[in-house]
């Protein structure tokens, strides 16, 4: 049975096994079965990991720590979680062995009872239950209290905050994504938050206007997670961003990652169904839809693309289809030896109408502090309906034209005011300020956290 649990449920099975031991030693009386049956919880993770080729720390710490790249692992809010229950049932026991009732002898039992007596025993009884009541009173408060104490180490805001971040950039609520982003704690900062945060900007049409009001920084890598944050949803979102710009290779390369480390999951075998499809294989892609029809709640979508697959097996009339298509790119680059510059130039060389790819590499180039590189392209902005010139782009310009010494008007490119009067200002605060400290503080109460003046001069972005 502690195989089983431990093949379902991992070392969180030995919850059980210590639950059923605590019965026995406190209710059963049967000592040497509740050793038995907890030395054989404890032994099976060290069984497993040497059967099944399983790291020992992982085989016994799993349960206490979280994954990689979602949150630090709380190993103490776990244990606190983990021991809840059996400190109730404990607690239970002691709680009804201290209201057991003293025997009663048979023969006194049956001798009559006196007025006297009768009245001695009724006094007995009220006393025994004024006794009790208040230790179920006290009882049931310190179950809640327990609870309440579980629940509130347990919270994790932090974790919470990017997984649901990611949850709603799965379902395109990319509004929601923002709002979401908005209310991170401070100083929080995630490669898999700050991927969707880019995305949410990109499709809210925001990206080149707001990208500095949230954090970034100059470092991050958009394309590859870095191996201290990578964890179980990491590959699929990797996947998800390569096949929307165009990468489909590499697309396909993460999601059959995605699937040896998460195992059958619905939204992979449709991400994979719609892979293959784009790439002219409908007969792998219908494999994944079977598999994807056998969950109960993805029957209906899983039919569906079948049928759509059955009268147009290469997806000609569909529009999600055919745009992947026209994005896509022959050249199969490894994302972590390219640079996300020649992943996105690949993409414009392809599709210079690339939007999507347009406007993360000149995020790219704003991240990476080169607003030489942002004017350098800025004629690419021709391809695009654009009303206007987006306000970082329009920032870089000004900072670029500032730190070479030449005028606006040599690059033909038109300026919104607003923008030349907050370049201004920064400038005079700098100027003005006594040390980096107080021109940081300066800027953020005249409102200018946001720009990209603000992040090129410090380093920092969020207004």
């Amino acid at each position: 049975a502690t195989g089983v649990l431990f093949y379902v449920a991992g070392t969180g099975g030995l919850l059980l096994a210590i639950l059923a031991a605590a019965d026995e030693w406190l209710l059963g009386q049967r000592r040497a079965l509740a050793a038995a049956t907890l030395a054989c919880a404890l032994a099976m993770p060290g069984v497993a990991s040497g059967l099944l080729g399983l790291d020992p720390h992982e085989a016994y710490s799993a349960f206490l720590t979280a994954d990689p790249g979602v949150a630090p692992g709380k190993w103490s809010y776990a244990l606190a979680m983990y021991l809840f229950f059996p400190t109730l049932l404990a607690g239970s026991v002691l709680q009804d062995r201290a209201r057991v009732e003293p025997t009663v002898d048979p023969e006194k039992a049956a001798a009559p009872r006196s007025k006297g007596h009768r009245k001695a025993v009724s006094s007995s009884a009220k006393a025994l239950g004024c006794c009790f009541l208040p230790a179920v009173w006290i009882g049931t408060a310190a179950a809640v209290c327990a609870a309440g104490a579980a629940a509130w180490l347990s919270w994790d805001g932090r974790t919470r905050a990017v997984l649901a971040m990611d949850l709603l950039a799965d379902q395109g609520r990319w509004s929601e994504v923002l709002a979401l982003a908005q209310r991170l704690p401070t100083g929080v900062y995630n490669p898999r938050s700050a991927r969707n945060i880019m995305l949410a900007l990109y499709h809210t049409g925001r990206l080149g206007d707001e990208m500095f009001r949230y954090p970034q920084r100059r470092d991050v890598d958009w394309f590859a997670t870095p191996a201290g944050h990578r964890d179980l949803g990491a590959f699929f979102q990797e996947s998800r961003l390569y096949l929307e710009l165009g990468h489909v290779n590499l697309a396909e390369r993460c999601a059959y990652e995605a699937l040896a480390t998460s195992g059958e999951q619905p939204e992979i075998l449709e991400h994979l169904a719609m892979i293959h499809a784009v790439t002219g294989r409908p007969q792998t892609a219908k494999m994944f839809l079977r598999t994807l029809s056998r969950h109960l709640f993805h029957r209906g979508e899983a039919h569906a693309m079948l049928c759509r697959l059955e009268a147009d097996p290469t997806l000609e009339n569909d529009p999600q289809a055919s745009r992947l298509r026209a994005n896509a790119v022959a050249t199969d680059l490894i994302a972590q030896e390219a640079g996300a510059d020649e992943l996105l130039q690949a993409l414009l060389r392809k599709n210079p109408k690339n939007r999507m790819a347009f406007e993360l590499l000149m995020a790219r180039y704003l991240s990476d502090g080169r607003p030489d590189k942002v004017v350098a392209h800025l004629d690419r902005l021709r391809d695009f309906s654009y009303p206007n010139m987006p306000r970082h782009y329009q920032e870089a310009l000004v900072a670029h034209a500032w730190s070479c010494g030449r005028s606006l008007a040599d690059f033909g490119f038109a300026v919104d005011p607003a923008v030349l009067g907050d370049a201004r200002e920064f400038q005079r605060i700098t100027t003005r300020a006594a040390g980096p400290h107080e021109a940081v503080r300066a800027a953020l109460e005249a409102g200018l956290g946001g720009t990209y003046f603000f992040y090129l001069a410090h380093g920092i972005s969020g207004g």
